[in-house]
């Protein structure tokens, strides 16, 4: 898990994605306005011990200047990419499922085929 804070204060948390050389986090600011003017640093924790952070990340200062207007696109951008990331989860895991449904359906075919085939032998003989 990762907390990002702004001067000191934390503003949000969320899970990291793990890769071979460490762990990354990615943050989204939909509309970025002169209030997100500031110094911010990411701290990690484990979920079983939220209190217990890592050392804070290397500074980033952020200035921001100039006018902004905010458009409807920008507003909607990341909701849509964690949307479509889920839906093409979604997608692939429904797929594995179904396919795993059709090699059991056709192996249980196999063999109730192939135990109608075997003459039934009594305990008599």
């Amino acid at each position: 898990m990762f907390a990002l804070c702004k001067d000191g204060e934390e503003i949000s948390r969320g899970r990291t994605r793990s890769h071979g050389w460490g762990h990354q986090a990615d943050f989204f600011f939909p509309a970025v306005t002169p209030t997100q003017d500031g110094t911010y640093r990411c701290f990690g924790f484990y979920s079983s011990s939220p209190s217990l952070w890592s050392s804070p990340s290397a500074p980033l200062l952020l200035r921001v200047s100039g006018t902004f207007s905010p458009s409807p696109e920008s507003e909607d951008r990341p909701s849509d990419a964690a949307a479509l990331d889920y839906t093409v989860g979604n997608l692939v895991r429904l797929t594995l499922s179904g396919l795993v449904l059709v090699l059991l359906g056709v192996l249980l075919a196999e063999h109730w085929k192939s135990s109608r085939e075997q003459p039934i032998q009594g305990v008599l003989g």
